[in-house]
């Protein structure tokens, strides 16, 4: 999958299940990735993040270690791709 792809694909299970806060823009360039890095850091940052009933997002018991583990799968895949473009600029 390509960065932007990967984006949207995080975009999608966060509208899906209801996650306000966080939302990943399109990348175009190095400054984009830098700014999409910035997102990855510190406390309460889309690293953070877990989708579970309990949190009260709008998702099924069962289903919550399934899309959590695709969410945490696109996350490292944008994490490197925008690493890797932002070393670039």
């Amino acid at each position: 999958m390509i960065l932007n792809d990967e984006i949207s694909a995080l975009n999608c299970i966060l509208i899906k299940y209801r996650e306000k806060k966080y939302k990943l823009p399109t990348v175009h360039d190095g400054n984009d990735a830098t700014r999409v890095l910035q997102k990855f850091a510190g406390m309460g940052s889309i690293n953070d993040l877990y989708i579970c009933k309990s949190n009260g997002h709008n998702i099924e018991k069962s289903d919550e270690l399934s899309v959590n583990g695709d969410f945490r799968n696109h996350l490292e895949n944008i994490r490197q791709a925008c690493a890797t473009l932002s070393s670039k600029s």
